[in-house]
């Protein structure tokens, strides 16, 4: 929903299958703030002899009145900027989606202030990584990886995602981790699977759509690996 949205029938709308009563938290006629909320409810059954009280709760997010369509939605620039320097966090991974980017401008003295719009919302990122001068940032769920392009005012716009793994014969990789070579051209994931072999991935990087081509795969025969770190070079990576 947008910013200034009483909750009404379409999100307070909880049913079962034997009569009773329900009670809502917040309740009908609330305006929620901005960013991830929780809308609750609680089911008394008429006949508690038979049945149980039931309880359930689910995500919804209220998106800033100037950016209506959420992460992708109304970005107040067309192209995305090239000198400005910005910071994003996320909520955490392995959630169920969708998740939310928090974004900050770095000020020269090193202190942040938020981005209009933010936060942003979109279906799954997670370790986020930025390339090049502020142009471009990468997330992912654990199975799809995000390309965002972030706009001179600090928005940020969905441009490209990719499904990699689901544990299929062709693409058994689960990604995450994502963090670029020193030359910001080719993105690296590291990529753990229960009980086999974790592995690095490494992707092309196409700047002008932020789409990723998937290069190969290194297979590092450790369980607790984690983020590779390059040498001035650009030539050795270590772990």
């Amino acid at each position: 929903i947008t910013a200034g949205t009483p909750l009404g029938p379409d999100q307070l709308n909880a049913s079962a299958s034997v009569p009773g009563a329900f009670m809502y938290t917040p309740a009908a006629g609330t305006v929620l703030p901005q960013g991830m909320q929780t809308l609750s409810v609680t089911f008394t059954p008429m006949d508690t002899v038979d049945y149980n009280a039931a309880t359930a709760s689910v995500p919804i997010i209220v998106n800033a009145a100037n950016n209506p369509g959420g992460l992708g939605g109304d970005c107040a620039t067309g192209l995305p900027g090239s000198g400005a320097t910005f910071v994003y966090v996320s909520t955490g991974t392995w959630q169920t989606g969708p998740y939310q980017i928090n974004g900050f401008s770095g000020a020269p003295d090193g202190s942040l202030r938020p981005v209009a719009g933010s936060p942003f919302t979109t279906p799954g990122i997670a370790w986020l990584n930025t390339n090049g001068a502020g142009s471009q940032l990468f997330g992912g769920d654990g199975y799809s990886i995000y390309s965002l392009a972030i706009h001179s005012d600090g928005c940020l716009s969905l441009e490209n995602s990719t499904v990699f793994g689901q544990r299929s014969p062709t693409n058994p990789y689960l990604p995450f981790n994502l963090f670029f070579d020193r030359k910001n051209t080719t993105l690296y994931s590291f990529d753990f699977i229960p009980e086999e072999e974790s592995t690095y991935a490494s992707y092309n990087f196409d700047a002008g759509t932020g789409q990723l081509t998937l290069i190969g795969t290194t297979s590092d025969g450790l369980q607790d690996a984690n983020m590779l770190a390059f040498d001035s070079s650009n030539r050795f990576a270590v772990t």
